[in-house]
């Protein structure tokens, strides 16, 4: 497998204010680190969580852990097909996701905690395939996704924040519930 090449943090000009949040809590000296170890502490946190207590939300409206880990594994495949469209040259304007939706379309009653834990695993193992696909002048291209520029590298940024901050939220929430 290639190294992997994280040329520098992206500027604010490189993604909509509205990712900030995420871009914020990424290290670029940590980026590969917690782009191949966050699906696995997640994982870790979670594992021991049981299956009747991932499946329930704790108040209503909010989601419940099996819908956060599935919410992690396709918001993480949106970023990384728009990091994929506009590394490989895609030019067409890409759409916005309302998370919202995806997560009332995504039915996890009949899916075990541990099948969306693993699931989380294997899409950010082809997310990490993937940066370490990409050539140091990838990281540089821009395109427009939700109406709004992004370059390749502040979209990579964007998928390890997102994780990051989920993952902070689970560790206070998991915290929480165990009082």
């Amino acid at each position: 497998m290639s190294a992997m090449i994280i040329p520098r943090r992206p500027t604010t000009d490189e993604y909509h204010s509205f990712y900030e949040t995420y871009v914020r809590l990424v290290d670029a000296e940590t980026f590969e680190e917690d782009l191949r170890d966050g699906a696995k502490r997640v994982a870790h946190l979670l594992g021991s969580v049981p299956e009747e207590d991932a499946g329930r939300a704790p108040a209503s409206g909010k989601w419940s852990l099996k819908q956060v880990v599935a919410h992690l594994s396709d918001t993480e495949r949106v970023f990384s097909f728009r990091m994929l469209w506009i590394a490989r040259g895609g030019t067409e304007p890409l759409p916005g996701f309302d998370q919202d939706v995806w997560a009332a379309n995504r039915d996890v009653t009949g899916t075990t905690f541990r099948a969306l834990l693993d699931e989380f695993e294997g899409v950010r193992a082809t997310t990490l395939s993937l940066v370490r696909s990409l050539r140091s002048e990838d990281f540089d291209r821009r395109g427009v996704v939700s109406g709004h520029g992004a370059t390749v590298l502040a979209l990579a940024f964007m998928i390890v924040g997102h994780a990051k901050h989920h993952e902070r939220a689970l560790h206070a929430r998991v915290a929480h519930e165990a009082r």
